[in-house]
């Protein structure tokens, strides 16, 4: 169960609710996020030439990104989808000047309303299918599958 602020009022939507939740999250959850990222992304290294850009739909503050620059140093352009504008935020502030030769563009989505996605050559869900309903999930995954050229 997800609660608002105040902890006293259910709130079924958001994920993360305050910035002490977003640090934490930094904090606890992106290095391990970040290490399975890795090791996926690692399967895919004998295509990392032809991998030019990255969607990462449910991005956080942009882990994924994170792992896909190490090993893709053909990306350019990358399009990440959070509803959590500030964890967005959060996220650009640790990779500004690492990633100063990247195409970043941010877009604040509820995933439960999704629209199609732009192609890329890579397509990331991480741990976002998780917050999601099972239609929806069906919906954010076939949208992604759409989006992979």
């Amino acid at each position: 169960m997800r609660f608002n602020n105040d902890r006293r009022t259910k709130q079924a939507s958001a994920f993360i609710t305050d910035d002490a939740e977003r640090l934490s999250y930094l904090i606890t959850r992106m290095p391990a996020t970040y290490a399975v990222g890795h090791t996926v992304l690692k399967q895919l290294s004998k295509e990392a030439d032809k991998i030019t850009s990255l969607l990462d739909v449910g991005a956080c503050p942009g882990t994924l990104l994170w792992a896909a620059k190490d090993i893709f140093s053909s990306i350019k352009d990358v399009t990440l989808i959070e509803e959590d504008h500030r964890l967005a935020e959060l996220g650009t502030g640790l990779f500004d000047d690492v990633l100063k030769k990247k195409q970043i563009h941010h877009i604040k989505s509820d995933l439960r309303q999704a629209a199609p996605f732009a192609p890329h050559t890579l397509v990331t869900l991480s741990y976002v299918l998780g917050e999601l309903s099972s239609n929806h999930q069906k919906a954010v995954i076939a949208a992604a599958w759409e989006a992979t050229i």
